[in-house]
This record gives structure tokens, sequence and C-alpha cells, in this order.
């Protein structure tokens, strides 16, 4: 355990790193899982910028709260100014692992990253079940934080084993960066003979010079390795020209799960879009859920539908609440209608959705359920039917605040597809259509 007595500086006076500076990493093993973002930052220009979406993912010391995620993207954006860096903070303050986990197929498949950011304690099972959804069912490469140094010396050798054992396996296993912010923050303690809340305000949690020493930290990880052009490593763009349209319609076999338009400098018209012979609005894969209304702590977690849903509310209405194990409740659609009601394990075959224990979330930290006590949500579809060029997204705010305007469908399951779009009028100047594989990165 890091024997941190002597303090130089009380917590509630700022640290001077000019005077103190952050450790310097060694980061030849830098770079080698992160290449696809490190080449679309450098590579990107003012005439054609590149993006680069960035999920930030975990729990307090990661969460919106905190300062250091949205002081990295506005590093990074100032670092790569022509580059246009979308970032997602989806942690949530308290949720380890167990819980986390459930949030993983809403929050990170709908908004599709290029890379996760993630800092999460709890059970390494969970660990490595969040991290392998994320590489089946995105492209996204991931940074995975060790934990710094908390005054709970009951949670130290499990901080131990994860930090310097089970995570090390999990990201070589999966092909993530590890972040080992763990040894730099013992080592900068030790040389200064500083206590640990000299970066903490309280047992666990960052203070303003924790945040800046976090910031520092993270930012030596964004590391450019020259050996790769990144053909290989970025999503598939399947080349299109007039000669490729019959009849005004494009007919693209792709393999992959999501597929977005790029569009040339010529006209823009207006396609109808067909997956399988499907339009997306057709496909049950294609439906997220948003946001739910209740507290975060007590809230909605993995949602299946078993036909298409439509894009509706569903309101969940508690029945019974004994624990997280013993709970019923009765689901409504406002355009299909009553679900039905659960068993008393939690469990609903409705008509439409099928929810079981992963469906819910039920914190220690909350208060429990109450009978009568609603939780809504929407079923939404991660695409669009018809698309002119422009944003369809636009007047939905969760729409188009996780979906690419240029995005046609997402989510499906990966595999062999054949997408057709059919022009209304003039064919449109679509010079390729750019497909996503996950099965390209795993």
């Amino acid at each position: 355990m890091c024997n941190c007595t002597n303090t130089r500086s009380p917590s509630d006076t700022p640290v001077d790193f000019t005077k103190y500076p952050v450790p310097t990493l060694d980061n030849a093993n830098f770079g080698e899982h992160v290449k696809k973002t490190m080449y679309l930052l450098s590579s990107s220009t003012a005439e054609k910028p590149n993006k680069i979406r960035i999920a930030f993912t975990g729990q307090s010391i990661v969460d919106p709260n905190n300062t250091w995620p949205a002081s990295l993207t506005e590093w990074l954006r100032q670092t790569y100014p022509t580059a246009d860096i979308i970032a997602q903070n989806f942690a949530i303050g308290g949720f380890a692992t167990e819980f986390l986990r459930k949030r993983m197929p809403n929050d990170i498949t709908s908004f599709y990253p290029d890379l996760v950011i993630c800092y999460v304690s709890g059970h390494d099972t969970y660990y490595e079940e969040m991290v392998r959804y994320i590489r089946e069912n995105t492209m996204a490469e991931m940074m995975i934080h060790t934990s710094h140094l908390v005054t709970d010396p009951e949670g130290y050798e499990w901080a131990e084993y994860m930090s310097y054992k089970r995570l090390p396996e999990i990201a070589q296993k999966y092909g993530a960066q590890m972040c080992d912010t763990r040894t730099p923050w013992k080592n900068f303690l030790l040389k200064n003979l500083m206590t640990l809340d000299v970066l903490l305000y309280d047992t666990a949690h960052l203070n303003a010079s924790g945040q800046q020493f976090m910031l520092e930290l993270m930012k030596q990880f964004f590391v450019l390795k020259e050996s790769n052009a990144a053909e290989d490593i970025q999503a598939q763009y399947i080349p299109i020209s007039t000669k490729d349209w019959q009849g005004g319609k494009l007919t693209v076999p792709f393999t992959g799960n999501r597929v977005e338009l790029v569009y040339g400098d010529g006209q823009r018209g207006k396609v109808n879009v067909r997956i399988n012979g499907q339009k997306p609005s057709e496909i049950r894969e294609a439906y997220i859920r948003t946001k739910e209304n209740n507290s975060m702590w007590s809230t909605i977690g993995v949602i299946s539908y078993k036909k298409v849903p439509g894009e509706q509310v569903f309101t969940v209405t508690v029945n019974d609440f004994t624990d997280a194990q013993n709970f019923s409740y009765t689901v409504e659609g406002a355009e299909t209608g009553l679900e039905g009601a659960s068993n008393t394990s939690g469990i609903l075959n409705g008509n439409y959705l099928y929810l079981t224990d992963m469906s819910f979330i039920f914190h220690p930290g909350a208060d429990n359920p109450t009978p009568g006590q609603l939780y809504t949500f929407q079923s939404l579809l991660n695409g669009t039917d018809t698309h002119d060029g422009s944003n369809p997204y636009t007047t939905h705010p969760e729409k188009s605040e996780l979906f690419d305007p240029m995005m046609l469908i997402s989510g499906i399951l990966v595999g062999k597809h054949i997408l057709e779009l059919t022009a209304e009028s003039d064919i449109p100047d679509i010079k390729a259509i750019k497909v996503y594989n996950p099965n390209d990165v795993i």
C-alpha cells in the first residue's frame, strides 16, 4: 500500500504542478490500440475534416461532474483543430460494472463511437462482459483505466488485482489500450511526500488538483503510431458512380451492422432506403430506446424487442417490489396497448417486449420503487426510411445528439446484408457507401 504520510499540500490548497510536475510516462507501448482514432485526428484537414466520436463511460470519477473528460476533449480539439470531435459522457456515479453493463446497448451502441474511454470498478466478469459487448457491436477502440488511489484499505487489494492483473488481461484479449494511471499516482505522492487527500476532496473523488492530474496523465496516452496508413482500420468505403445505378436504383451488398452515405459535391436528391428488402422501420434490431424519465439510480436497462415496436412511449407501472430479484410490474405501449404483467421475478414475455432482470437497474443507493411508480421510455428507430442529403434527425433532440446525419441504419445484426437505394427523381451524387463491420476489429 502507498505509505504516503507527510503532507506538503493540504487538500484545500491547489498543487503547484510547476514545482511538483505530473510524471512523464514511458509511452513506448502507447498508441498501438488507438491507431484508428489517432489516424483520424492527425490526418484531418480543413478541406477534408475527419469526424471522431468519443464516448466516456464509467462511474463518479468520469461522470459529467468531473472536469477532466471535458478538458481532455477540449485539449484534443485544440491539438487537432481541423478534426470534428463529438464527445458524449455516459458515465453515471455509483454505477459499478454490474449496473453499467445493462446500459451498454442503449448508450454505446446508439452513439457508435470511434473511441471508448472506460473508467469503472466492479466485478471483473461484468467488466469483461462490457468490453466484449462493445467489441462485438461497434468498431470502437478502447482505453481502459486502472483505478487511482483512494482512502479505502479494504478495497486496496482488489484494486491492485484489477489494475495489474485482470484489466491488463482483458485489454490484451480484446485489443484495448491500457491506461495505467494508478502507478504514476503512487509515484507522484511518494516522491513528493504527499498524502492521498492532496488530489481528493473526500475518500475517493478528485478535487481540482486531482482533475488536473488525471487530465495531464490522460493526454500522454494519445500517441500517434506512424506504422499504419489506416485503410485497414477504418470503416469500409464502397465507391459509387452513376453507372452503378440501374433504373434509378442502387444495390450494394455489404457485411456489417451500420451504413452511412458519403456525398459528393453534386446534387442531393431524396432516396428511399431498404435493407434486405425492408424499410429500416420494419427491422426489429434497428430499434433502441430513449433515456427514461425516472431517477438514474433506479432505472431501465436492456430492452429486448420481440417484434417491430414502432416509435412509441412505453410505460412501466410497478405493482410490487421486495428486492431486485422479487418484483412485478405492468407494461403498456401508447400505440400497441397492454403488454401484460410480469411474473414475481420481474420477467415479462409481452407482445412486443421481452424484459428480464437485465431490463432494470435497482441501485442499493436508490430508494426502493413503490407500487404505482412509473417508468417511461420510448422505442426509437436507429435509422431512417428516406434520406435527402440533409440531416433527417434534426427534429428529434435525442436522435440529433446521438446519430450521425448521414447514417441510414445502425444496430442490425452483424452479417451480410443488401442495401437498396431508390431515387425519387434525379440520381443523387453519392460517391461512397460507408460500412461498419465490428468483426474487422475483434
